[in-house]
């Protein structure tokens, strides 16, 4: 928007006669090129920390250095400077306001007293940026205990499951996907109360058995199958939460989950759906199916039950959790960023995991049933080795809830891979952690 101002005054200087009048315009460009400057509009927050793993000791001060900068990467000398501290962007730590023009880039320092992450917010003229420290993450603990009925709960549901109700298997062949390297069907099983899951199921050309992968999609319409896993060599088995088959068209499963989410009584979203009440709760026979459609897939005498892995992220990076220490037969785990961890995490001041379901369901009784539904707790049965990575700015699977999980599992074999500038998302972590999963799947 400057240049346009500038190159307005550009033909009458240049065609100005009048000496008096030419010094006028002179002056008056002059103030208009000084005018920009001075509002330089706020193009970047960029925030450093003082150390690279951004990693700390309680009782330790991390130094954050924010600079405000312009289109062209300079600092802005004008405006204001809004920060805010908080563990885990929850609980509120402080809040300061500095002058650009007294200074730009800006240092502060701040600590956290107990482990967790502190996040901080900056803000400039519309601008916001995000950063992050951990305090002994590792000694982040769960916000609640789990219930001491949880296990027992659990497994008489798959009990229940299992005696009452008939697998009720279909598999369709689509042809349309199908080729000389991998045969891709939709698959669905039943699960309590009268309902299906849904999914699908591909199985690689050639001499098995075959090595598995399972995957539960992240929030939202859900996906297709794994085709391209599928013809390189591994069986996969891709379950959709909801209780329908979804299209294979991606504009068609968006509406799809647009109707679905019309017949939901509680006028939430699915992930809402059914609470307080932990039987009748949106997740709870989802999984129980996703278990049970695992279970047939390893029956298959085309699937090698010993190499059997699972990927996902977000909602799918849960699942992994989930269904590691409900099913108990993965031999691999990846879970990426994964949500429904720490639902109690507001009790100790920090934020809990996606879908924050104390925050949305306003029912005091949420309270009893959310530990069931706790990734965290279905964590604490997973022996496997396993991989998680974790974003250090993640305000949808809060870091600190995510550490809640993972300090949990028993494996000995477990790393967390670290992303100290990740939001919600992947990164090269991730990415190593599907290469360690697939190497240890393709191994005889």
């Amino acid at each position: 928007m400057e240049n346009v101002y500038i190159k307005a005054f550009i033909p009458y200087l240049h065609f100005e006669r009048n000496p008096v009048k030419r010094l006028t315009l002179t002056f008056m460009l002059l103030f208009v090129v000084a005018a920009c400057a001075a509002r330089a509009e706020v193009r970047t927050i960029k925030i450093d920390l003082d150390r690279e793993s951004q990693i700390y000791t309680c009782g330790e001060t991390a130094q954050f250095t924010i600079a405000v900068l312009d289109e062209n990467a300079q600092a802005v000398a004008k405006g204001t400077l809004k920060l805010s501290f908080k563990n885990d962007f929850r609980g509120e730590i402080s809040e300061s306001t500095y002058d650009l023009s007294q200074g730009n880039p800006v240092v502060v320092r701040e600590k956290l007293p107990v482990p967790g992450f502190l996040s901080l917010s900056a803000s400039a003229e519309g601008r916001t940026s995000l950063a992050a420290a951990a305090f002994e993450p590792e000694k982040i603990e769960q916000g609640a205990p789990m219930p001491s009925d949880f296990e027992a709960y659990w497994r008489g549901l798959q009990k229940k499951l299992r005696d009452e109700t008939d697998l009720g298997l279909e598999l369709e062949k689509i042809d349309s996907l199908s080729n000389d390297r991998a045969t891709i069907y939709r698959i669905s099983v039943n699960t309590l109360d009268g309902a299906r899951v849904h999914g699908f199921l591909g199985i690689p050309t050639g001499d098995g058995p075959f090595p598995l992968v399972v995957n539960v999609p992240g929030a939202g319409p859900g996906t297709g199958p794994n085709v391209g896993w599928t013809r390189n060599g591994l069986a996969t088995l891709v379950m959709n939460v909801f209780p329908y088959a979804c299209s294979l068209d991606p504009k068609e499963r968006q509406t799809q989950y647009n109707e679905y989410h019309k017949t939901l009584a509680s006028g939430l979203r699915y992930c809402y759906d059914g609470a307080p009440d932990r039987d009748k709760y949106f997740f709870r026979n989802a999984y129980l199916g996703i278990d049970r459609a695992i279970d047939y897939a390893l029956s298959r005498p085309d699937i090698d039950s010993s190499r059997v892995g699972y990927n996902g992220v977000s909602q799918g990076g849960a699942s992994g959790l989930i269904l590691g220490g409900l099913n108990r037969k993965f031999k691999w785990i990846v879970s990426s960023v994964p949500a429904l961890c720490d639902h109690d995490g507001a009790k100790k001041d920090r934020s809990p995991g996606w879908p924050k379901i104390y925050d949305v369901v306003k029912d005091p009784a949420v309270e009893q049933m959310g530990p069931y539904f706790d990734a965290v707790n279905f964590a604490r049965f997973i022996d496997c080795p396993i991989r998680v990575t974790v974003g250090f700015i993640d305000t949808t699977c809060s870091p600190s809830s995510v550490y809640a999980a993972y300090n949990v599992i028993p494996s000995t074999d477990k790393h967390i891979l670290n992303e100290p500038k990740l939001g919600h998302g992947t990164g090269g972590q991730h990415s190593n952690a599907v290469q360690w999963l697939v190497d240890n799947l393709k191994r005889r």
